[in-house]
């Protein structure tokens, strides 16, 4: 708290402005009167067409994100997760070379399963139907390979005082992919008192993806790449980041359905 209030003392209402916007759309949402899970399938309805056919139930109710954008984006937060509790925070070294050929595999095998599955909804030729349990692992490894390469990326891009060591190697990435089975394992049992935190995890990584690209865009706007010596120097920039994510989201959101409403649009 000490050092917060450091950070904020010297940034004056440059640090306070955005920290105060982003508040005040933080509690607007949470007091909008809509239940909590109708606002989380508004916020990521621009990036996911929500078709039941395409999603894993808990009990009978369907989650915000479909399996695949659960996999990406769930396992995209997991991995992020993970590396920061192992300390690897503010590591810059992208993986070594044979883990990152994994990683574009593992993005590959997701794309190639997507077009699988388009084709065979538009009755095209295709390898094998899909199974939402099959989107949802290429998804998982999608995300786990996205988590590899941008972190490290992310982390020269902010710290000054950033460890060059790999981000991870084949051990941590065995270990990884545990932590990715698990995940993909407790969202495929279903089970109805998991709704809420895997959907607030999902949804969480969508936000958190768009946060790390804007927050890049605006400390290069700034001129504050690398500068950051420690989260609380975040803040000010990361809390307008946030709020363009969010911007972002509803845009999104409403495009799809306006499109829905005015060109009757809808998803395959």
């Amino acid at each position: 708290m000490t050092e917060l209030v450091t950070v904020a003392r010297t940034r004056g209402p440059r640090f306070w402005a955005p920290v105060a916007l982003l508040t005040v759309l933080f509690l607007g949402f949470l007091l909008l009167p809509l239940p909590f899970l109708e606002k989380l399938r508004i916020l990521s309805a621009g990036v996911c067409a929500q078709r039941p056919g395409h999603s894993i139930f808990f009990g009978d109710v369907q989650p915000p994100l479909e399996s695949r954008m659960i996999g990406i984006y769930g396992g995209f937060f997991v991995a992020i997760l993970a590396l920061a509790l192992a300390g690897r925070g503010k590591w810059t070294g992208m993986p070594s070379i044979p883990v990152m050929a994994l990683a574009l595999l593992f993005i590959a095998i997701m794309g190639f399963d997507g077009v699988n599955a388009l084709f065979f909804d538009l009755r095209l030729p295709h390898a094998y139907p899909p199974q939402n349990w099959l989107r949802l692992v290429t998804g998982a490894l999608c995300g786990l390979g996205i988590a590899l390469l941008i972190l490290p990326i992310f982390n020269f891009s902010v710290w000054r005082n950033g460890e060059y060591r790999a981000i991870v190697g084949l051990r941590g990435l065995a270990v990884l992919l545990l932590v990715e089975a698990a995940f993909v394992a407790i969202v495929l049992t279903g089970f109805w008192l998991l709704l809420y935190p895997v959907s607030v995890l999902s949804v969480a990584g969508v936000a958190g993806l768009l946060l790390a690209i804007n927050l890049l865009i605006v400390l290069s706007i700034l001129r504050r790449e690398g500068q950051a010596m420690r989260p609380a120097d975040l803040l000010g920039p990361g809390s307008l980041a946030m709020t363009l994510a969010l911007a972002e989201l509803l845009l999104l959101a409403g495009m799809r359905f306006w499109a829905e409403a005015t060109l009757g649009i809808t998803p395959l």
